[in-house]
């Protein structure tokens, strides 16, 4: 426009309206874009199912070493714990010899077991 005799200094744009093919560029970069955030959030997902998988597996394997005698001599080594509390912590016990060792608990259980099935049937079980 110089030659005409004016000279632009500054110029307001309110819209552009780029070449058709750069459009179609740009929306493939955008779309690209955003198929690596889709592939990034379904890998870390499979990640996640994967980690949750393994550690079901583990409990479940863990679970499965763990019999009805591993339980039954948990509670009753806890019963005798907390016996053993109870009587260490009143006030009217007087002296009580009980045997204490790693052992006890599984000797007292048996000797249960033992008294359980020796009784006849007949008679009422008091505990």
């Amino acid at each position: 426009m110089s030659a005409y005799g004016y000279h632009i200094i500054q110029m307001l744009i309110t819209y552009i309206e780029p070449d058709e093919h750069v459009k179609w560029a740009m929306n493939k970069i955008n779309a690209a874009a955003r198929m690596r955030v889709v592939a990034n959030e379904k890998a870390e997902a499979k990640k996640i199912l994967q980690i949750k998988r393994a550690e079901g597996d583990a409990k479940a394997k863990y679970l499965s070493g763990t019999t009805t005698k591993d339980v039954m001599d948990k509670v009753l080594v806890t019963q005798y714990f907390d016996t053993m509390k109870k009587i260490g912590t009143s006030s009217k016990s007087l002296v009580v010899f009980i045997p204490h060792g790693p052992g006890v608990a599984r000797d007292v259980a048996a000797h249960i077991c033992d008294g359980l099935l020796q009784k006849e049937p007949s008679q009422s079980l008091i505990l």
